[in-house]
């Protein structure tokens, strides 16, 4: 084929063959179309073939911009970065006396060889480590009460309704806000209620399943779920 036999008339030609509802995609898995392409390509110069190899390249690099694009704008998209308001208190006193943060490790005196501090902190890993499994589990039987506290209160109601979590409130929410040892607002009182009964309500299902003992053995999985 000569060069100048390809002309957007002669290609818009061809291409009446084709039905008007098929995709460029399905065209391109038959031969003849492939081939209608291949040739127009070849018949480029050296300098369009040169300026189509560079318009694929930008095309694809664009492409992988755009793919790290909605990672990247989730993290700057970010606005509620902070501590979790458990710790906030605590994260005063840390901030005002470093050396609180590091209070469990009070053991460890700043002459001590290299040797001996690897050993300690190797040590407190590994309590911390088991603390967390431990807590985990005593989680899944703390939020379990509050679900069957929440069923007792409601006269043997079975579903998790609004009414349910009234009932609750209104037993409780004098004697957490009255405690010294709870300094939540009424707000964070209820959410966390709520969120803990959804939880215990996950886990007494899964208890009905297999039984009590799977809050021991079932793997850490999310409490949101």
């Amino acid at each position: 084929m000569s060069r100048n036999r390809h002309t957007v008339g002669s290609f818009i030609e061809q291409l009446k063959k084709y039905e008007e509802t098929k995709t460029l995609e399905s065209l391109l898995e038959q031969e003849e179309f492939a081939s209608l392409l291949n040739g127009i390509y070849t018949s480029f110069s050296a300098e369009s073939k040169s300026t189509a190899q560079k318009l694929f390249q930008k095309t694809n690099q664009t492409r992988k911009k755009k793919s790290k694009s909605p990672a990247l704008l989730t993290v700057i998209g970010i606005h509620d970065i902070a501590l979790p308001p458990s710790i906030q208190s605590l994260y005063q006193l840390w901030k005002a006396n470093p050396s609180q943060f590091w209070r469990p490790s009070d053991s460890l005196q700043a002459k001590q060889s290299i040797e001996i501090v690897a050993v300690e902190a190797y040590s407190m890993i590994q309590k911390l480590r088991l603390r967390q499994v431990y807590d985990v589990i005593l989680w899944r039987f703390y939020v379990s009460f509050f679900y069957h506290l929440a069923l007792m209160l409601g006269h043997g109601q079975k579903v998790l309704t609004s009414n349910l979590y009234n009932l609750l409130y209104e037993r409780l929410i004098k004697a957490l806000t009255q405690s010294k040892k709870i300094t939540d607002d009424i707000g964070v009182i209820k959410a966390n209620l709520q969120h803990w009964i959804a939880a215990g309500s996950r886990y007494n299902r899964i208890c009905l399943a297999l039984d009590k003992g799977a809050l021991f053995l079932i793997p850490q999985i999310s409490d949101d779920m």
